[in-house]
């Protein structure tokens, strides 16, 4: 994988931040890597920042993750993606949510986070 993650377990969440050339590849095993810590850690809330990631993700890019992540969801009931403004179009949180993950795209930090606190 070209892409650098960090974890850390911050108030009862799993926290991801992402840097690196996008690639769909990497992108699906960083969602195994994002599902397994939340399972093992037994959090059933994630918030994944992707604004260090470079390259475009193409709207077939977002349909396929959004499906692989709602497929994979296991424990996770809510996930927050926080984006670079200019690459947001909510596809992934659309298609994610459509088929059972609660799921936000946003550029705010302090929502996506507030978000994932608040009751489901």
């Amino acid at each position: 994988m070209r892409l650098q993650v960090s974890l850390s377990e911050e108030a009862g969440l799993l926290s991801v931040a992402v840097q690196g050339p996008y690639s769909l590849a990497d992108f699906l095993r960083l969602a195994d890597r994002v599902f397994a810590e939340c399972t093992k850690r037994g959090l059933g809330r994630a918030y994944v920042d992707i604004t260090g990631v470079t390259g475009e993700i193409p709207q077939i890019d977002r349909y396929r993750l959004g499906i692989y992540c709602a497929e994979k969801r296991d424990r996770l009931n809510r996930l927050a993606v926080v984006a670079r403004r200019e690459i947001i179009n909510w596809m992934f949180e659309n298609v994610a949510t459509n088929r059972g993950l609660t799921t936000c795209v946003t550029a705010d930090p302090a929502y996506a986070t507030n978000w994932l606190r608040k009751a489901a």
